[in-house]
């Protein structure tokens, strides 16, 4: 079975045209960033090679890579904020902001991170349940944001690159984060909704066809919850009362003996 799917594998790159490869050095860490072309259409690949051999990689459609650039924009603007690195004060979890792209089947987190020896950007890309995560450390951010406009510019003019994604919706709470996306494919209209505490992320996807369901019990779970609050405060209410109704005649009770 194994050896089936590195055939496979095999073959898928056999069939790729590469059309640029440049190279980019960073502290211990060396980036390879690859315009590529199958079947399918032209992509970008973004490959981290560290030290030790070996490599992560995250691929990215034209429209998904446009969004990365925006995404890498906002990671140093958060990054130039930020007072300076003190080893002895990280942030909880290393986690100092989050920024998530949603294309194709894909799904893309850019986490601002930090620990005892730096500031740096993590790459991680979701797809069918598999995870790559590349490390980039801050001071690489803009030339692999500059190279990777350049690709753009120079090997996918003839795309629209344009339109304005669905924002996503936010909820924070303490350590946790919650991200609500609409999204389509050739399924259909659907509403992700992801969970990100720590280092760990979890997601569920509504179909649109269920929006109108899930909201109804949505609202009843909060109108039971609502409920239940009432009674436990009349309930308290009600003993307070019978507390304060028999102080009185206890103390009567004293008074006349």
């Amino acid at each position: 079975m194994s050896d089936s799917i590195e055939k496979a594998k095999k073959e898928i790159q056999d069939s790729e045209k590469e059309l640029i490869s440049k190279t980019i050095n960073v502290q211990n860490r060396r980036y390879y960033l690859d315009v590529k072309e199958n079947a399918q259409g032209r992509f970008i690949k973004i490959t981290e090679s560290s030290v030790s051999g070996q490599k992560a990689r995250v691929f990215m459609s034209a429209t998904a890579a446009k969004e990365f650039v925006d995404k890498l924009d906002q990671a140093q603007l958060v990054l130039s904020s930020l007072p300076e690195h003190d080893p002895k004060n990280l942030a909880p979890e290393g986690l100092l902001k989050s920024f998530t792209i949603v294309k194709d089947s894909r799904r893309y987190f850019l986490d601002v991170k930090e620990n005892e020896r730096m500031r740096f950007l993590r790459v991680s890309m979701l797809s069918n349940g598999s995870r790559a995560n590349v490390i980039i450390p801050c001071e690489g951010i803009k030339s692999i944001q500059e190279t990777v406009k350049g690709m753009l510019k120079e090997f996918f003019s003839d795309i629209e690159l344009t339109s304005t994604p669905e924002k996503s919706k936010v909820l924070q709470s303490g350590n946790m984060i919650i991200y609500f996306d609409l999204g389509s494919n050739r399924n259909g209209v659907f509403l992700r909704i992801s969970e990100l505490s720590g280092s760990m992320r979890n997601s569920i996807v509504i179909r649109e066809q269920d929006f109108t369901r899930f909201s109804e019990i949505f609202n009843e779970v909060i109108e039971s919850r609502s409920a239940s609050e009432d009674k436990s405060s009349n309930s308290v209410a009600t003993e307070s009362e019978k507390n304060e109704e028999s102080e009185p005649s206890g103390t009567a009770d004293a008074e006349d003996k």
